[in-house]
């Protein structure tokens, strides 16, 4: 009779793993396969270098994810198509869908107005998860203020500790009553972009800005004021005086109206004045996440007149002011030579193409409209962005 080998020196039974390999190689396979189909059919990563698109993208070299399953452009979504005759390297460009099939599209002061009928259009409205990212700042409150590039006129404008200045004006009581007597910094807004190259200044000024600033203290019986002015037709007006804060309409031609008013107000205060796509907004709040909505009303924007201009304005004493945001809509225009051209008719199965950046951009309204056909998808996201190398 054979012995029994004990429990703990019997030696463990090996298992081919073939099997189980071989099931695990086949599933990562099979995973990479539709990794790649996914990629290809259905969403992609493209990199895409120009400027066209600047603020939307930066202009070095954007990576951008890119919706390949769908056929349908609505307005103001970014497509990234095909041009068969652009350099190698160069042939895929991203640019914003303005004019859809079958419309007529026209810019007037920066906007984008459509319709069916050309005597009959209408401003195009952006959706409001796309406007923050259209801001383009021309003062942002995380720079110190640049006396250069908001100048003075009569009064001191004192940067300090970065983000804070002051603003005062010395005027005699005798003139502070008369036109001229205020002491005020401004600065006009126009369509300056950006290349290659760097800056490049503009020409055209822009009706729809956004200024905020916090208010930290004011003389007692001082009245400052934040003014955004559209030629010298019309100008809106934020004036803070003993607690108060006054929403005024003016112009040279009529005593100003108010528009709202609010007591009670206990410094600081953020304060934020809007105009965009024909409307005029203010926010107040103890800061620009808190501000609630004091005023909504309409701003005719397309009948301004040659400029648009911000400026800060104290009648006397001195004004303590924090984080001064300046910041301009992107600017939708035809080139000089084609501006009195009246609007353009977008074909059946086309798509009226044109970038952000539009005074550097070669789209649409020199090649006129895309055929729907060369759409590669719709950009989704941006992966990665390389800033463009500083000019040498």
């Amino acid at each position: 009779m054979a012995a029994e080998i004990p429990e703990s020196t019997r030696r463990p039974s090996r298992r081919r793993p073939t099997a189980k390999f071989g099931r695990l190689l086949f599933l990562a396979f099979l995973g990479l396969v539709l990794v790649v189909g996914v990629r290809r059919e259905v969403i992609d990563l493209f990199a895409v270098r120009e400027y066209s698109m600047w603020p939307t993208l930066v202009g070095g070299e954007d990576r951008v994810w890119v919706y390949k399953l769908t056929s349908h452009p609505r307005r103001f979504e970014a497509w990234v198509a095909i041009d068969p005759e652009a350099p190698a390297g160069r042939e895929r460009f991203v640019k914003r869908v303005l004019g859809l099939p079958g419309e007529f599209v026209d810019f007037v002061r920066g906007d984008v107005w459509v319709g069916s009928d050309r005597q009959r259009l209408q401003r195009a409205l952006r959706p409001p998860e796309l406007l923050q990212s259209m801001w383009i700042p021309i003062l942002h409150g995380d720079e110190a203020v640049d006396p250069k590039r908001f100048r003075v006129e009569g009064g001191i404008l004192q940067p300090e500790r970065g983000r804070s200045f002051s603003l005062r004006a010395e005027v005699p009581t005798c003139v502070a009553a008369l036109k001229g007597g205020r002491r005020y910094t401004s600065e006009e807004i126009v369509d300056d972009f950006r290349t290659e190259t760097g800056w490049v200044a503009g020409t055209r000024a822009v009706a729809d800005v956004q200024v905020g600033l916090f208010i930290r203290d004011v003389t007692l019986g001082a009245t400052f004021r934040v003014r955004h002015e559209l030629g010298h037709q019309t100008y809106r007006d934020l004036e803070f005086r003993a607690g108060t804060l006054r929403v005024l309409d003016g112009s040279p031609r009529e005593a100003p109206r108010i528009l709202a008013e609010r007591g009670g107000i206990a410094l600081p205060v953020w304060v934020q004045m809007t105009t965009l796509d024909g409307t005029f907004e203010v926010k107040v709040g103890s800061g620009p996440a808190q501000a609630a909505r004091i005023y909504e009303g309409e701003r005719r924007t397309e009948e301004f007149g040659s400029y648009s201009r911000v400026t800060l304005g104290l009648d006397r004493g001195a004004a303590e002011l924090a984080a001064l945001d300046v910041r301009r809509d992107v600017f939708y225009g035809w080139p000089r030579e084609r501006e009195q051209g009246g609007p353009e008719f977008v074909p059946p199965g086309h798509v009226f193409l044109v970038g952000d950046n539009a005074p550097a951009s070669d789209d649409g309204r020199a090649r006129g409209a895309t055929p729907v056909a060369r759409l590669i998808g719709r950009m989704v996201g941006r992966w990665s962005s390389r800033p463009p190398s500083p000019p040498e």
